[in-house]
């Protein structure tokens, strides 16, 4: 009977509940861990130590993805663990073991990221539809499970975080379980009659890796947003309504460029894209700079669905587009670890402009996509764009 369920409909599925996990933690794990004695010092530790373990085995794990028969196996696994390591958070009661359970609880899932949008992008591929088709579901699953959980936890108060860890945990699991097979194809070529493209040679081609750069780039000048922004709204005067909302504007505005990028995928190469989303991010932080008033935040809002959700899916389209399924895990990962190393040294940086700064230091944000822009500029004189990167991710 699941065999009768197609493909895309299966991996959406999933994909609903993939950051479900992230979803809930953002919000009220620091709570959580509050009320069971962590000081703020061990709880800073407990939500970072996951992210330095993501970059020590993000391409160790595509690299076994991609030796794999079917990238399923690879999913499936990490989904597993992080369905049964919950159960630890039950029985702990020190620091040590709340850190090595929550590492367990995110690091099976977050390796595997890249292997599934690897596969899914060349799902979507074969069938005739967009990667972005199935990664929108990702975006609504996180907005409607940070929704619900709100609701959940001010009816049951804090205890009820780790009931709804393991349902989502447990639904995961559900929907990786359902997964096609995911198998790479014996002789992929993005387009009928044309060559496989190349594999991991092509991280030794400056065209391609300076995109790599840009993408990362710009996801790291995101940063700036998402760590101060709604400080700086409230210091503004903003209220947590106006503050909830103009956050939910954001995700409502990817998920319109998500439903949407199949057809803009056909009208541009995806550097071009990449091009116009630094563009749009050095926009949008220069006017978060000027801290201006509500409805012009909300309208800055908005550019989310190009400054991050452009050069995302940018990003995969282009790099499905030059590597072949041999080596898909891997490049995947690797693009994973660069943008993750990319944001931790930025990330940094922008504090101490913010300490010194303030808002003003949005204007670090822009010039840091501006630089995004040159880098894609770079690779497009050294390599212009061809039949082979027109085709839609």
């Amino acid at each position: 009977m699941l065999s009768r369920i197609p493909h895309l409909y299966r991996v959406s599925a999933f994909y609903f509940w993939l950051m479900g996990t992230t979803a809930l933690a953002t919000p009220y794990l620091a709570i959580w861990l509050s009320g069971r004695g962590l000081t703020e010092q061990q709880i800073g530790f407990v939500n970072a130590a996951p992210f330095a373990a993501v970059l020590a085995f993000n391409l160790i794990v595509g690299r076994v993805a991609d030796l794999l028969f079917t990238w399923r196996t690879t999913i499936v696994a990490g989904v597993t663990v992080a369905a049964l390591t919950p159960l630890g958070l039950l029985f702990a009661d020190r620091f040590w073991i709340f850190a090595l359970c929550w590492l367990l609880v995110l690091l099976p899932v977050h390796v595997t990221i890249p292997v599934t949008d690897a596969a899914s992008a060349r799902i979507a591929r074969r069938e005739g539809r967009s990667y972005a088709d199935i990664r929108v579901w990702a975006t609504i699953g996180h907005m409607l499970i940070t929704a619900g959980s709100g609701f959940v936890i001010g009816a049951f108060g804090i205890a009820a975080f780790l009931p709804l860890l393991f349902l989502i945990s447990g639904m995961r699991l559900l929907t990786g379980l359902a997964l096609p097979e995911m198998r790479r194809a014996e002789t992929a070529g993005p387009e009928t009659g044309a060559p496989p493209p190349a594999g991991m040679a092509q991280f030794r081609r400056a065209w391609f890796v300076l995109p790599l750069l840009a993408a990362a780039t710009i996801n790291a000048s995101h940063l700036m947003q998402n760590a101060f922004g709604a400080l700086y709204w409230a210091q503004a005067g903003l209220s947590s309504g106006q503050i909830g909302l103009l956050w939910a504007t954001a995700t409502a505005s990817e998920i319109v460029l998500m439903f949407s990028f199949g057809k803009l995928s056909r009208l541009a190469s995806a550097r071009w894209m990449l091009a116009a989303a630094g563009i749009v991010a050095a926009i949008r932080w220069a006017g978060l700079a000027l801290e201006p008033g509500f409805w012009v935040l909300a309208g800055l809002q908005v550019l989310h669905m190009f400054s991050f959700g452009l050069s995302y899916l940018a990003t995969i389209a282009f790099v499905v587009n030059w590597t072949d399924d041999a080596v898909a895990a891997r490049a995947q990962s690797i693009v994973s670890v660069m943008r993750q190393s990319m944001a931790a040294v930025v990330l940094i940086g922008f504090g101490a402009l913010a300490e010194r700064a303030g808002a003003s230091a949005y204007f670090a944000a822009s010039a840091l996509s501006l630089v995004a822009v040159a880098l894609v500029l770079g690779s497009l004189w050294l390599m212009p764009p061809n039949r082979l990167e027109r085709t839609p991710a």
